[in-house]
């Protein structure tokens, strides 16, 4: 007792207390080390991060305390007032931490209690240590003499520390934790208890705890390492037992490996089936040490019937008795089950039953035994069973012979598939050499019709691959037959690229319509159409693409064009003179005329119109040739329309023919050009008007139209019809009648006139504003004109925002 009292005054002397810390340092620096060469082997434990933890708030604890010691001599004033409360804060967070790192690790949920006890109790010891160092730093200035130890704040700070002791010795022995850990908590009791029942003499150091520390902190790094120590032999002697069963379960995998491969040479070794069949057999009874085994196959065109066809029996030398034996799977339920279900069977209790004595007879054994059954399954087609039984032996079979005998039951499917392949291969292999020359023969008559042809010529196939060419084509395209073959169409065809979802369209698309296009290429036009070559089910197969060169025929339109367009403008000027001079004569301001002149005179103005409305239909078909500029706005189509029609019917009066506008009482306006619409409109009355007999009538409707109008997605339209019964238009015409300069034959052609370019006028002006027209006729019944243009996107929102105010007002809310 007097040596422990002797190392107690040693230790609250100054020289010894810095060696306290200095020997605490290093035992939790031991620990430290310790646990962190512990995770490095073991990352995935959780007690290890604990361990570095704890120690690593540990060490910082210490190091903070020696750091404090060496910048604050004792001999200094504001020692007495900081010192104490610090050191007893410092002794109370290390025991909360060694109680978490070593105690709560040993309940069943550690994980639950971590965050009240560390964090609640570090909460609770700086909340205590904030009012006991205040009070501690006032008394110690009014007192400088006075003795922390001893006082009642060093003793609530001692008995909170007894009692978080007595709590975790309680739980270490209820859960039957290590002795080390234990001898050091009670250590470390111990000194409390002495420190709080003999305070000593030293006014501020706590001799008692240090005595304690010394004996409790090395034993923890004894703990540590003893429990690391027995956890890497426990983790070495597992991955010694792992080795061993890793290395059975490898030596195992290589004897079957080498039957396996053994079995895939004899696969491969011989073209006859039989003689395969028998050398797998046999390495698959070798394989899994089965008593004997058979390989039966499916009758081709017998429905029900198969034909064991390999045998091996290792007793009886490999001599199979029961070769080539054909049985009806009526008779044994358990192969028929087993093909249905397409999966293996393994029968290991043996019970005597009619069915398997059935089947060990059909295999040739009068006994039975434990029986594997597995199905020749290829691309889901049962081609045959393999039966494997132990009747000699009674052993039963385990998973690893079921894996084995399956894997090498898949390379007898596909020997078996590969034999019947071999031999529909050989069968067929004459017809398609007959075929082969019949098609060599046809493809150069067809490619002599090609060469024959004078206009370049395509051919391809359902990707839309050039696949052949004649020698007008190369010539056209400038490219030997080398360089086509194997292009896409597309690269001539840019309609080709995208579909109406914007995603690229192949011939296998089509839904056999043609297309035509006209490119220009090096200097040259070329027009081309396009069409699809359907097979039997009206399915694209391919493509057939016919290319002209029109070089010298759009120089002579364009050059006819440039004619018209000059003469028109040429024309244009005469022609106003002479109606502003006849109409000067007309009107008596150059002297007073008779009737008769007057009546000559209205003829020369009538005709003198009908040459200026001829010579403004040619500019105009000459300027929409190029880009039509329209100047779009929202226009009130109503208006429009009556326009139009009180205009032309004062001149459908003098025919005898009548002009309605049947409109609904609200339009909403178009997005056009209202200029171009008039004109629209002027062209489709007129001619109504010139086709259609006295007592006749014309009519225009419009009404709101959804329509893809070639987007892939439905839009808003104005439909807007012109009907009139009129002459009719004969089918055959309807296909051009929009074309320029076309006219059709009809009873009223010579009397109506014309030059041809209304209608051409009218389906340039409708397409530049983004819409369609189309003429519904039947011949002596009229037409009906129709075209759509998009609706103004004002008068779209208008309507959304009319539709939501009502859905609002009828809402039950």
């Amino acid at each position: 007792m007097s040596a422990i009292a002797a190392l107690h005054e040693l230790l609250i002397s100054p020289p010894a207390g810095f060696l306290y810390h200095l020997i605490l340092l290093l035992s939790i620096e031991a620990g430290l080390g310790m646990a962190v060469h512990y995770w490095r082997r073991s990352p995935a434990e959780p007690w290890a991060r604990r361990l570095i933890l704890a120690f690593g708030g540990l060490l910082l604890i210490r190091a903070v305390m020696i750091g404090i010691a060496l910048l604050v001599r004792p001999d200094t004033s504001i020692f007495p007032a900081l010192w104490p409360p610090l050191d007893r804060l410092c002794s109370f967070l290390s025991l909360l931490i060694i109680v978490w790192a070593f105690v709560l690790s040993l309940l069943p949920r550690p994980g639950r209690t971590d965050f009240w006890v560390l964090g609640g109790g570090t909460i609770i010891i700086l909340g205590f240590y904030a009012l006991l160092s205040t009070w501690w730093y006032f008394t110690a200035a009014q007192t400088p003499d006075a003795y922390f130890t001893g006082s009642w704040p060093d003793r609530a700070w001692e008995v909170g520390q007894v009692i978080l002791l007595g709590t975790a010795i309680g739980l270490l022995l209820y859960r039957r934790g290590p002795s080390f850990l234990l001898v050091s908590l009670l250590t470390l009791l111990v000194g409390h208890l002495l420190q709080l029942v003999f305070p000593g003499s030293h006014p501020h150091v706590a001799g008692w705890v240090r005595v304690s520390d010394l004996v409790a902190y090395p034993a923890l790094a004894i703990l540590v390492y003893h429990s690391i120590s027995t956890e890497l032999q426990s983790t070495a002697q597992a991955f010694q037992q792992e080795l061993r069963e890793i290395s059975q379960d490898a030596l195992q995998r290589t004897q079957e490996l080498i039957f396996l491969l053994d079995a895939n040479r004899n696969v491969n070794a011989s073209l006859d089936l039989i003689t395969v069949l028998q050398k797998v057999v046999q390495s698959l009874v070798d394989g899994i040490g089965a008593g004997y085994g058979i390989i039966a196959l499916v009758e081709k065109g017998e429905a029900g019937l198969m034909r064991a066809v390999a045998g091996y029996d290792p007793l009886d030398q490999g001599v199979w008795q029961t070769s080539d034996v054909c049985f009806s799977l009526k008779q044994y339920p358990l192969l028929e089950h087993v093909i249905r279900r397409r999966r293996r069977v393994v029968v290991q209790e043996v019970e005597i039953s009619a069915q398997l004595i059935a089947i060990h007879a059909l295999m040739g054994s009068v006994e039975i035994g434990p029986l594997m059954i597995i199905p020749l399954v290829h691309r889901k087609e049962v081609l045959g069973l393999v039966l494997l039984s132990n009747a000699n032996s009674q052993k039963l079979f385990t998973a690893e012979d079921g894996r084995f005998a399956e894997a090498l039951a898949q390379q007898v499917a596909a020997a078996v598939a590969n034999a019947r392949l071999y031999r529909q291969v050989d069968e067929q292999r004459r017809r398609l050499a007959d075929l082969l020359r019949a098609q060599r023969k046809e493809t150069r008559e067809r490619q002599a019709i090609l060469e024959s042809i004078a206009d370049g010529v395509v051919v391809g196939d359902a990707q839309g691959k050039i696949t052949m060419v004649n020698a007008a084509a190369e010539r056209i395209f400038g490219r030997s037959q080398r360089e086509l073959l194997g292009l896409p169409i597309r690269e001539f065809y840019p309609r080709l690229q995208e579909g109406g979802n914007g995603r690229q369209r192949s011939t296998s698309s089509w839904s056999g319509e043609g297309i035509h296009t006209v490119f220009e290429r090096e200097g040259r036009v070329i027009e081309g159409s396009l069409a699809p070559v359907l097979s039997d089910g009206n399915s694209p197969a391919g493509f057939v693409a016919v290319f002209r060169d029109v070089t010298k025929e759009r120089q002579a339109e364009r050059a006819k064009s440039e004619f018209v367009s000059t003469v028109s403008h040429e024309l244009r000027t005469p022609l106003t003179s002479i109606k502003g001079y006849a109409d000067l004569l007309g009107s008596g301001m150059a002297g007073e005329i008779s009737p008769q002149q007057k009546t000559f005179l209205g003829t020369i103005c009538t005709n003198v119109e009908r040459m200026v409305k001829l010579v403004n239909d040619l500019i105009s078909i000459s300027e929409l040739g190029g880009v039509v500029e329209l100047q779009r706005e929202a226009v009130d189509v109503t208006q429009v329309i009556h326009e139009a029609v009180e205009t032309w019917a004062p001149r459908a009066a003098e025919r005898e023919i009548i002009i309605t506008a049947e409109l609904p009482s609200s339009l909403p306006p178009v997005d056009a050009d209202p200029s171009r619409l008039r004109q629209i409109m002027d062209h489709l009355l007129s001619n109504a008007c010139k086709f259609t007999y006295p007592g006749g009538k014309v009519s225009v409707r419009a009404e709101l139209h959804e329509d893809t109008a070639g987007t892939g997605k439905r839009n808003t339209f104005l439909l807007i019809s012109v009907s009139d019964t009129g002459v009719g238009i004969a089918a055959e015409d309807q296909e051009r009648i929009f074309e320029r300069f076309y006219r059709a034959d009809n009873p009223l052609q010579v009397e109506a006139g014309g030059a041809g370019v209304g209608l051409a006028i009218v389906k340039s002006l409708v397409e530049a504003h983004g819409g369609r027209i189309w003429v519904e006729s039947w011949v002596g019944e009229g037409s009906v004109f129709s075209f759509l243009l998009p609706v103004a996107q004002s008068a779209l929102q208008e309507q959304d925002d009319r539709n939501t105010e009502v859905l609002l007002h009828r809402s039950p809310l």
